[in-house]
C-alpha cells in the first residue's frame, strides 16, 4: 500500500516527541500540474481553517503549508479531506451559541400545553381535601417581526379541556380554566423572553365575574407562556447558577375583609446545565436542564386582621430551545410546593398545603 511521501526538512510545529509534525513554511503559489478539482478542494478546507484550527491548537498558516504539500500526492489529500470531513460537523456544533427571541419575518405557531395538578389541603380540625385536574389547551401565536427591542404575538386560546378526578358538588359559576378562550391578547417580550406587557384585546370580564380587583390582568399574564432564556453565551457541558432576593411592598384587597398591606420577600436559586445540542422536529435546538428553589414569605395587614403566607418550592425542568429564533420547540417543568398560610386576629386558622404540577409545552409542527 502507498504511503504519504515524507515532506522536505522545514521548521514546524513540535511534537510532544519532540518531532516536527507539520511544516510552517510559506507556499507561495500551488503548482500549475494541480487539477482543478484538487485546487477547489484547498480553497474549501483552507475557508473552514479559522473554524477547525483553534480546535487542535494549530495555526492556520501551518495547516494550509501542509494542505499545499499534500495537493502533490493523492493518498494524503484524500486523508485529509476525510479528516475535515469527520471533524467539521463536532466542531461547529461546540461553537457558544446566544439566544434571543428573534424572528425575521411574522409567523404563526401553534403549541399544545397541558398541566397536570395534584393538592391536598389541611384544615383546623384536621379534615383534609385533595383533587387532581389536568387541563389540556391548544394555542396559537401569531408573531409579529421581532425588533431589535423583542418579539411580540398575538395569543388565542382553544377551549380548554379540564379532566377533574374530585369534582365539586356544585359546578362553580365560572369556568376559570376558559376564562380567556377564544379572546385575543398581545404579549411583549425582551429579546430574552421578559413580559413587558400582556393587553387583553377584548374585555375578560375577570374583575366583574370574580369580583377580585385587577383580576384581568391576572388571568391575561397567561398568556405569557413563553419561557425567559439565559443571557449569556451557551454550549454543551456549560453550568452556572443564578440567584436573587426580591423585597416588594404589596397591597391585596379580599372580599369581606378590604385593603391590606404588606412586606413579601422572594429568594429564587437556580442550577442551570447545557446539555447538548441536538435536532427535534427537524430543528437544530440546544437541550437546558434546571433545578431550583424558591423561598416566598408575605405578610399583610388588613384592619381587624394579619394574614401570614409561606411558600418554598423546588422546581426541575428541561426544554429544547430553537436557535435560530429561541423559541421553544419542547417543555417540561414539574414543581412541588409546600406552603402554610395563617390568619390572626377576629379569626385564627393555620392551613398548610401541598401541591405538585407538571406543566408541557410542545411545538406542533
Amino acid at each position: 500500500m502507498r504511503g504519504c511521501r515524507k515532506p522536505p526538512p522545514v521548521t514546524g510545529i513540535v511534537g510532544m516527541a519532540g518531532k516536527c509534525i507539520l511544516p510552517s513554511a510559506r507556499v507561495a503559489h500551488i503548482d500549475r500540474g494541480t487539477d482543478i478539482t484538487a485546487r477547489e478542494t484547498l480553497w474549501l478546507a483552507a475557508a473552514f481553517m479559522p473554524v477547525v484550527a483553534p480546535a487542535f491548537g494549530i495555526p492556520c498558516r501551518a495547516q494550509l503549508s501542509y494542505l499545499l504539500f499534500c495537493l502533490r500526492n493523492q493518498d494524503c489529500m484524500k486523508r485529509i479531506i476525510l479528516i475535515f470531513a469527520l471533524l467539521l460537523p463536532s466542531t461547529l456544533s461546540a461553537q457558544p451559541v446566544t439566544l434571543r427571541y428573534t424572528l425575521p419575518s411574522a409567523r404563526t405557531l401553534n403549541f399544545k400545553h397541558t398541566e397536570s395538578m395534584s393538592a391536598l389541603a389541611q384544615t383546623n380540625d384536621g379534615r383534609s381535601t385533595q383533587f387532581e385536574k389536568s387541563v389540556t389547551r391548544y394555542v396559537r401565536l401569531d408573531f409579529s417581526a421581532s425588533t431589535p427591542s423583542g418579539v411580540e404575538y398575538v395569543f388565542v386560546q382553544d377551549t380548554a379541556v379540564v379532566v377533574d378526578k374530585n369534582p365539586p358538588l356544585v359546578p362553580p359559576k365560572v369556568d376559570i380554566d376558559n376564562l380567556i378562550t377564544k379572546k385575543p391578547i398581545r404579549v411583549k417580550l425582551s429579546p430574552r423572553g421578559t413580559v413587558e406587557s400582556a393587553t387583553p384585546l377584548e374585555p375578560l370580564r375577570a374583575e366583574t365575574l370574580l369580583g377580585v380587583q385587577g383580576a384581568d390582568a391576572m388571568f391575561a399574564r397567561n398568556a405569557a407562556m413563553l419561557p425567559p432564556i439565559p443571557d449569556r453565551e451557551l454550549s454543551p457541558g456549560t453550568s452556572w447558577t443564578e440567584s436573587s432576593r426580591d423585597t416588594l411592598y404589596p397591597s391585596k384587597e379580599l372580599p369581606q375583609l378590604g385593603r391590606g398591606s404588606g412586606l413579601r420577600i422572594v429568594e429564587n436559586v437556580t442550577t442551570w446545565t447545557v446539555e447538548s445540542r441536538e435536532t427535534k422536529h427537524g430543528i437544530a435546538c440546544l437541550k437546558l436542564r434546571w433545578e431550583g428553589r424558591v423561598l416566598f414569605e408575605e405578610k399583610i395587614l388588613f384592619a381587624k386582621l394579619e394574614e401570614f403566607t409561606e411558600e418554598r418550592s423546588s422546581v426541575e425542568g428541561s426544554m429544547y430551545v430553537d436557535i435560530a429564533t429561541g423559541i421553544p420547540v419542547s417543555l417540561d417543568v414539574k414543581t412541588e410546593k409546600e406552603s402554610t398560610r395563617a390568619l390572626f386576629g377576629d379569626q385564627n386558622n393555620v392551613l398548610p398545603s401541598s401541591v405538585a404540577t407538571i406543566v408541557t409545552l410542545e411545538l406542533i409542527p
